[in-house]
């Protein structure tokens, strides 16, 4: 199997695991996918004439509109301030070993969006007391284009679960 150019050779072990689990025709479909996509800069997913991202940095767009509106400070203050929400699922003939079983889900981190995103991520799950984390949703603000800051955001942000850790997108 061969790998994107564009793939550090760091992460050749993680992708051939990814492989192995996917299965060859997936996993290489995919591929062809993201290299599509990281060559076009994402303009060729055809999902419509008003696509935005085709035309416009979206995030700068909206960031600039914040700040004309002075909401900015506001906007970055209510991100910062992340919430945890406790739900309680009743499941009928459940075992009783997962009677208290907590999952603490995190979805859409958007992780590369701002700098201070992990630690405020940490700060609210630091004191959290929980049996398995698992985190869905977009990883990262992009569809296109180099993953790395996302990556490492989320990195920074798991490297202190204390439990076993699922993902997907």
């Amino acid at each position: 199997m061969s790998l994107p150019a564009h793939i550090p050779h760091d992460h050749y072990d993680a992708m051939y695991a990814l492989a192995e689990r996917m299965g060859q025709t997936e996993f290489q479909g995919r591929l062809q996918l993201e290299t599509k996509l990281r060559e076009f800069h994402g303009h060729d997913q055809k999902k419509g004439f008003w696509r935005l991202e085709k035309r416009v940095d979206v995030y700068r767009w909206v960031r600039f509109c914040l700040k004309c509106a002075g909401l900015w400070n506001r906007a970055e203050r209510n991100y910062l301030n992340i919430r945890v929400e406790r739900n309680e699922v009743m499941i009928e003939g459940l075992p009783q070993a997962f009677d208290g079983y907590t999952i603490l889900q995190m979805t859409d981190l958007h992780a590369d969006l701002h700098a201070d995103f992990p630690a405020a991520v940490t700060r609210a799950i630091e004191p959290l007391q929980y049996d398995l984390l698992v985190v869905t949703g977009d990883f990262r603000t992009c569809t296109y284009g180099d993953h790395t800051g996302a990556t490492q955001m989320t990195v920074d942000i798991l490297k202190h679960a204390k439990t076993p850790i699922y993902a997907t997108l």
